[in-house]
């Protein structure tokens, strides 16, 4: 009997400091996996976002890196409910954006064609009367 406790404590004891040394292993990859996971703006919901950070004055920019801003300002509802395609929706990317509209929120935007082409095409479609569903729908076919 008494050899049966202490197979049993051994046992245990060593169950016991694997998991022990493994639960920072897990414990790393599970925040791994939170921060690389995709948080595109269809599987959250970003238009409810509070204290958004403004766009940046469209004035600081010409032609249609303007437009792009300023679609940014005016739509901002639209802008994030859509990915952005060129990368920066990576959280290890820097900047990092959780859409398009937060491309508009720095200079990012100013040197990134996706970004303008993106916004541009949204606030076209938007116009014609799509849904932000349909937007978002024909941007991922178009982008992905």
């Amino acid at each position: 009997m008494k050899m049966r406790n202490r197979v049993k404590k051994r046992t245990s004891s060593k169950l016991s400091s694997t998991l022990k040394a493994l639960l920072p292993l897990i414990l790393f990859s599970a925040l791994i996996a939170w921060l690389v996971w995709p948080q595109t703006p269809s599987q959250t919901s970003l238009g409810t976002i509070e204290g958004r950070k403004p766009v940046l004055n469209p004035d600081l920019f010409k032609g249609v890196v303007r437009e792009a801003y300023m679609t940014a300002k005016q739509y901002p509802e639209l802008l994030e409910q859509i990915r952005c395609y060129c990368g920066c929706d990576n959280p290890m990317h820097t900047p990092y954006h959780r859409s398009l509209y937060e491309c508009f929120t720095d200079t990012h935007g100013s040197n990134c064609q996706v970004c303008v082409d993106e916004a541009i095409l949204a606030r076209n479609l938007y116009l014609e009367g799509k849904t932000p569903a349909e937007i978002r729908s024909i941007i991922d076919q178009r982008y992905a």
